[in-house]
């Protein structure tokens, strides 16, 4: 039997480890495993991914979402409000230059699933990408963890996902250089949740349960706030 996850789902360190470790496995065989990169090809890259749901009305729903979530946001990031689109496809565009892999895009609370050795599953792969795994990372990050929980392991963890995702066949990234693109990956992440209160026109009337929106809105705005992701990009 499994539990899948809630907002008040609590990621001990030990859970939190093993997210991290299934992410840099998963990435390190989209570089290293025959099979894997034989049918990458086959999937969008993410800015493709993401550029699909503009034509649905993205951009509006996501500037209104944003104003609807002020409540749980930082007043220093509500203020900049403006820069926040702007940002998100800046953000997009810094996505292009980096090397692809196979990502799961998607990787929120509520897709990973607890089993009954208190081990982390993910379900849910309908996002999949080509793409850089510094998305992957932030939103599980994010998302997952209190925030305080985040910001007293969040270089730890970071670090055990570079360790990891050599030791799986992907490349030796150095610490800085993977922070700035952490931080930059924010944006999108923040989209993907500021869309969920106000749904474009086309997408259900419902995306999530509002009390966990408003939980996973907070943590994301919060991490923006401390890693400065305004100013990343």
């Amino acid at each position: 039997l499994a539990e899948f996850g809630h907002h008040t789902t609590k990621i001990t360190r030990k859970r939190a480890e093993d997210q991290i470790d299934t992410l840099a496995k998963v990435h390190g065989a989209g570089y290293s495993n025959p099979d894997v990169r034989t049918h990458l090809h086959l999937f969008s890259t993410w800015p493709e991914y993401f550029e699909r749901t503009l034509t649905f009305g993205l951009e509006a729903a996501c500037r209104e979402g944003f104003r609807m979530a002020e409540s749980v946001l930082p007043p220093a990031l509500f203020a900049r409000e403006d820069e926040v689109w702007p940002k998100t496809i800046a953000s997009l565009d810094r996505h292009r230059e980096g090397d692809e892999t196979y990502v799961h895009c998607d990787v929120h609370l509520r897709n990973w699933y607890v089993t009954k050795d208190d081990r982390m599953g993910l379900a849910d792969w309908q996002c999949s990408s080509r793409g850089h795994w510094s998305r992957d990372l932030a939103y599980c990050l994010s998302v997952a963890l209190d925030i305080e929980d985040r910001r007293a392991w969040e270089s730890d963890l970071l670090e055990r996902y570079l360790d990891g995702l050599a030791r799986h066949g992907g490349p030796r990234v150095s610490f800085d250089s993977a922070f700035r693109d952490y931080r930059a990956q924010m944006m999108t992440v923040l989209a993907w949740w500021t869309i969920t209160p106000n749904p474009a026109p086309s997408m259900p009337e419902e995306l999530q349960p509002r009390d966990s929106t408003l939980c996973f809105l907070e943590r994301i705005g919060a991490a923006m706030d401390d890693l400065d992701t305004l100013d990343a990009l």
